[in-house]
């Protein structure tokens, strides 16, 4: 989860970074609404992605082709890291107060809904031009969320309320600004903690207004005029507003943006240029598997890998499958009963150990709970990776897993599986295997 925060919030900072030093200035503000929506949305999707970075490196030794369970242990990810100790109460601690922080704004977000809400609900209200006119109270008006625009009541009783006025707000809503806010507002009720959303909230806020003041000039064509509309509005607000300089230098950019122009030609070279970076960013910081791209060579295995029957045991093998390896013809390969050998072939036969008792590292076990990269089997069922939640590292006796070649996996499944046994499954694993072994008669192809 830490990663995947860091990653995001690198990513939205140099997204932001690039808005503020090459887009707010430049006078195009549709694209900058869709630049300022993409990165939040960017920012947040593309550490979640997954892909493959494939490595040579070679196989740590060689698979057995003969052995009943083929075990690949060539990984290219190394387990030999020491296991990551973590505090449980610290842990625990931050997960209270996040949620605690979470659900006091998501309250906040939600009554200043209803406050919305219930003012539509109790105020006058006449249609206008495809939107709502509600008559407020207050000296911020006028203001526009959804269709509905909030106006004194003054302005609401006057039918020849500015018309320069009339049409900001109607922009707003023909655009569907609100949808902009509303979506940020809930993204920070879950990632409070990242100033980069607020600042983001800011500029979209202010790019708004850039849209509306665009089509008041397109429309009414009289720049200066609206301009001394909007300082006599500003000069009306109480004057603990006036000493805001928020107010003032929000004005004074949305006064340089209605006399600012930017040919087209700078404009898509702006927009290009930008936009080619999105596969870089994505490439940087989306997820990456390692994944090993030479294929295992099959050797034929150490006649020390192997045992040797107890003779002693005939009675207890004679119903035992003998295996019969790939130095035979195919069509001598059909499995016999031990007792159905001949003498000489008794001979030959070899018996696999066991898998051998051992238990996974803490680093190891908390890998396999990736979905995306491990397919776990627990005791011969497969179970989902979040299953392992349940067990600690020492519940696990022993473990063997193999590399899944693309050929053999379909689109979107894992890299690498693994086959657990727990500790009272391998007990009476082990109690089988005596009765039962793995037993084969291996010997070299003739040319």
């Amino acid at each position: 989860m830490m990663v995947y925060l860091l990653k995001s919030s690198f990513c939205l900072m140099i997204l932001f970074g690039i808005y503020k030093l090459f887009l707010e200035r430049e006078k195009m503000p549709v694209f900058n609404r869709f630049y300022l929506l993409s990165a939040l949305l960017f920012s947040l999707l593309v550490p979640l992605i997954a892909y493959d970075i494939f490595i040579n490196a070679p196989p740590v030794s060689q698979p057995d082709p003969i052995r009943f369970k083929s075990i690949y242990s060539g990984f290219a990810r190394n387990f030999s890291a020491l296991p990551v100790e973590t505090s449980a109460s610290i842990t625990s601690f931050l997960a209270v107060f996040y949620s605690v922080v979470s659900a006091v704004l998501m309250g906040r977000f939600l009554r200043n809904l209803a406050v919305l809400i219930k003012r539509i609900k109790h105020s006058p209200k006449r249609p206008l031009e495809g939107a709502t006119l509600v008559s407020g109270l207050g000296p911020n008006l006028p203001y526009t969320f959804l269709h509905y625009i909030f106006v004194d009541q003054k302005a609401f009783q006057n039918p020849n309320l500015e018309p320069e006025l009339l049409t900001h707000e109607l922009a707003h809503v023909r655009q569907k600004h609100s949808f902009d806010l509303l979506l940020v507002e809930l993204l920070l009720v879950f990632m409070w903690f990242n100033p980069l959303i607020i600042w983001l909230r800011k500029a979209i806020q202010l790019n708004h207004e850039f849209l509306a003041d665009d089509a008041v000039n397109k429309h009414h064509q009289q720049v200066s005029r609206y301009q001394q509309l909007i300082l006599s509005k500003v000069s009306g607000l109480p004057p603990a507003l006036l000493t805001s300089s928020l107010t003032f230098q929000i004005t004074k950019q949305r006064f340089l943006m209605m006399t600012k122009k930017t040919s087209r030609t700078k404009a898509r070279i702006i927009q290009l240029s930008v936009l080619a970076l999105s596969p870089i960013l994505a490439f940087v910081f989306s997820a990456k598997t390692a994944a090993q791209v030479n294929k295992p060579k099959f050797t034929k295995p150490s006649v020390k890998a192997y045992l040797q029957p107890d003779q002693s045991k005939e009675e207890l093998y004679k119903d035992v499958p003998v295996l019969f390896g790939w130095g035979y013809p195919k069509e001598g390969r059909k499995p016999k009963k031990y007792s159905e050998l001949t003498q000489e072939e008794k001979k030959l036969v070899k018996i696999i150990p066991p898998d051998p008792k051992k238990s996974p590292t803490e680093l190891q076990f908390e890998e396999w709970k990736n979905p995306n990269i491990f397919g776990i089997w627990l005791n011969g069922k497969r179970i989902k990776n979040e299953q392992l939640n349940k067990y600690s590292p020492t519940d696990i006796a022993s473990f063997w897993g193999s590399y899944v070649h693309k050929n053999a996996r379909r689109f979107g499944e894992h890299h690498y599986q693994f086959e657990l046994m727990t500790n009272e499954y391998y007990a009476a694993y082990l109690k089988d295997y005596e009765k039962s072994p793995i037993m084969i008669i291996d010997r070299p192809i003739k040319n």
